[in-house]
């Protein structure tokens, strides 16, 4: 082997473990460059989208996906085939229903959809088992799902901008007593 070879091999190496440990995080542009099987994170975040690239489906190793601040709608079918998919975060778009897609994604650790205007979380989310961590603060959601109890990995959830009531925040603190839930101070609202 000559040294280009080895460096080049070294190389795909160390950008495979930087990717690995969450490093380096693409944007599109240059994620496209990029063999699909040595990308593991990418950011379309602030891209104006109004619909994900069909190209993204060849991406399926994705540990993390940022598609925050963007117009989204809908999320592809296509991502059901992102099983090594950890994170994914679309707060700050225009989702007025929970992506079902997501049901599928059965090594989710971590989700984040603050800031859009999804009224209900489907019961379906007991599907995540390795969920740890949730984030919808400034959603319209009146009620939580009773699987958040079937969800054994569950540690934080965020759930501030919306107003609940004290006895219904006091039941998902008893609910749920290994999970930090963080709730704005209590009102004489939501009680469900």
């Amino acid at each position: 082997m000559n040294w280009k070879s080895a460096l080049f091999w070294l190389l795909l190496l160390t950008e495979r473990s930087f990717a690995q440990s969450g490093l380096p995080v693409y944007s599109w542009e240059q994620a496209k460059n990029y063999s699909p099987d040595t990308v593991y994170s990418i950011s379309f975040h602030k891209m104006k989208l109004e619909a994900l690239p069909e190209d993204l489906a060849k991406f399926t190793r994705l540990k993390k996906l940022d598609i925050s601040s963007n117009k989204l709608k809908t999320l592809p079918a296509f991502l059901a085939e992102f099983q090594d998919l950890e994170e994914i975060d679309f707060s700050k778009n225009k989702f007025t229903d929970f992506p079902e897609v997501l049901f599928q994604l059965q090594n989710l650790r971590k989700l984040s959809f603050n800031r859009n205007v999804i009224a209900l979380i489907p019961e379906n989310i007991s599907a995540l088992k390795k969920l740890e961590y949730i984030d919808f603060w400034d959603n319209p959601i009146a009620r939580f799902p009773e699987a958040f109890t079937e969800l054994p990995a569950l540690k934080t959830i965020h759930a501030e901008g919306i107003k609940y009531g004290p006895k219904f925040q006091q039941r998902w603190i008893t609910n749920l007593p290994d999970c930090n839930i963080f709730f704005d101070p209590p009102c004489d609202c939501v009680e469900e």
